[in-house]
């Protein structure tokens, strides 16, 4: 009797927007044929975290891999930092983006720290990346940081009462366009500002969860992420 046909396909990333496909047919004897092709995947869009994020996103560790952790659980991931100054930084990876909002709810848990440290960031790149920092004791910075001169641009510092302070949940925007950068904190514009310097071209969207100083430990639920044209 004739050996029966078998199939195989598996798939190999080769840039973030291409894969090569392969297909192996077997009849006693096996060949492979192979495509490239574009992969569509998404620049604007919510992503609810109610299962792993998967290849398109990064974890950067700063600081201890064993002290400083993410874990899926319960519809969000949930970063724990153990470590004095350290935190973990999420980055979308396929794209880069010259004009671009993020938003993002963040939940402080029980067991941490009242006072922590999140961020988003947007153009995050070799030149640098800016940033809005937010406290949940009520303030906030907005900064653009240069990493060739290893220089710090710090472009507004203040306070607001939109923040939900403590162990309580915030939902948090942050809009990056030309050189104006906005801040939003629960619906509420909080600052708009401008940078007269020619600053950072294009770049990443990463948001970031760590400790305040020495002020740990910090647990913090991410529930879900937004990318959208400001």
């Amino acid at each position: 009797m004739p050996e029966q046909e078998k199939s195989y396909v598996f798939q190999e990333r080769l840039t973030a927007k291409s894969e090569k496909l392969y297909v192996i047919l077997c009849t006693g004897f096996c060949t492979v044929s192979a495509w490239i092709f574009s992969t569509p995947f998404p620049q604007f869009f919510r992503q609810e975290i109610d299962k792993p994020l998967g290849s398109l996103w990064d974890f950067e560790i700063f600081g201890d891999a064993s002290k400083n952790r993410y874990a899926y659980r319960n519809g969000e991931v949930l970063f724990s930092i153990s470590e004095p100054y350290a935190g973990i930084q999420l980055y979308y990876l396929p794209y880069e983006y010259a004009d671009v909002r993020i938003d993002a709810s963040f939940e402080n848990k029980p067991e941490s720290r009242n006072t922590i440290n999140v961020s988003l960031l947007c153009r995050v790149s070799q030149a640098g990346f800016s940033q809005a920092l937010i406290t949940n004791d009520g303030r906030y910075l907005l900064r653009v940081y240069d990493n060739k001169a290893q220089k710090e641009q710090i472009l507004f510092q203040g306070s607001s009462l939109a923040i939900n302070q403590g162990k309580a949940k915030n939902e948090y925007g942050f809009t990056c366009k030309g050189n104006r950068y906005t801040l939003f904190i629960n619906g509420n514009e909080v600052k708009s500002i401008t940078d007269a310097r020619v600053g950072l071209q294009s770049g990443q969207v990463a948001i970031y969860v760590g400790a305040l100083a020495d002020l740990v430990p910090v647990v913090v639920g991410l529930d879900w992420i937004e990318i959208s044209q400001p």
